[in-house]
């Protein structure tokens, strides 16, 4: 192997590490965060009272809902971060799953939001390991 073979492999190391620090340790993080809120926690239904807006990197509206719920007879609110082009309707019912100790700690739509997550880490780690795969196989068979 070349000298010039030693670098790209430091660099890959260099470049996987920055990539988890950044990228994946937080999405797996959430991840399992999201899991234990949806497995341990409640479910239950909220209504939407307002819809927020905001423009994307696009200038395109986006909207999220701000959901009312009542939890042992008091009133929370919750503003969705799940922000989509489709504007959510106003009064319309949307589930929500919040944790027993803590009913401000919510999520709507938990499933989406759990298997969204679950995509992001699983296309996070199939690009770092072609890039891997590709710098390695360049080094060791050209």
């Amino acid at each position: 192997m070349t000298t010039q073979g030693y670098l790209y492999i430091i660099i890959l190391i260099i470049a996987d590490l920055i990539s988890y620090r950044i990228m994946l340790k937080k999405s797996i993080a959430d991840f399992f965060r999201l899991n234990k809120l949806i497995t341990n926690g409640d479910t239950a239904t909220g209504e939407v009272i307002d819809i927020i807006e905001q423009p994307d990197l696009d200038d395109r509206t986006q909207y999220a809902p701000l959901i009312r719920y009542v939890i042992n007879g008091i009133e929370y609110k919750y503003l969705s971060d799940n922000f989509s082009f489709n504007k959510p309707i106003l009064g319309s019912a949307v589930s929500i799953c919040y944790n027993n100790n803590n009913p401000y700690e919510v999520i709507d739509s938990p499933k989406t939001t759990l298997l969204f997550k679950a995509f992001i880490i699983i296309f996070i780690l199939v690009v770092m390991a072609g890039i891997n795969f590709g710098v390695l196989y360049n080094v060791f068979f050209s």
